[in-house]
């Protein structure tokens, strides 16, 4: 069974963060969760821990649903979904920078997002 996060994890995220970014969009903070559950003709789209964690990163990148430090919620919630499921996340700072400035509409897909955090997670 896979834990996830809801929209309270992620607000509580943001007023962690220094300068407290407030929500720009609700609905994008809502989709990113319920990425992380897809299912589709009846199968998980995401069928991994690490899939999963990836989706709700792209989509939070990507979508800024905070007003700034987007990218450092997307990995912040990536980081808090796999320990939620028993992984801990060891990215190399350089490692970590190359993969956020990479996620961009129409560049890095989900799955390359999820072999950065399962290589991040065997460290």
């Amino acid at each position: 069974m896979t834990n996830h996060l809801d929209l309270s994890d992620l607000l509580w995220a943001a007023e962690e963060l220094r300068g407290d970014p407030q929500p720009d969009d609700l609905g994008a903070l809502i989709a990113a969760c319920a990425r992380t559950r897809a299912e589709a003709f009846g199968y998980e789209v995401y069928q991994s821990v690490h899939l999963k964690a990836a989706a709700l990163m792209q989509t939070i990148a990507l979508l800024k649903p905070f007003e700034h430090d987007n990218k450092t919620l997307a990995f912040g919630a990536a980081r808090s979904f796999m320990g939620a499921n028993g992984f801990r996340l060891h990215p190399k700072p350089e490692q970590l920078r190359e993969a956020l400035t990479r996620v961009q509409p129409g560049a890095q897909g989900v799955r390359v997002l999820a072999k950065h955090l399962d290589r991040w997670a065997q460290q």
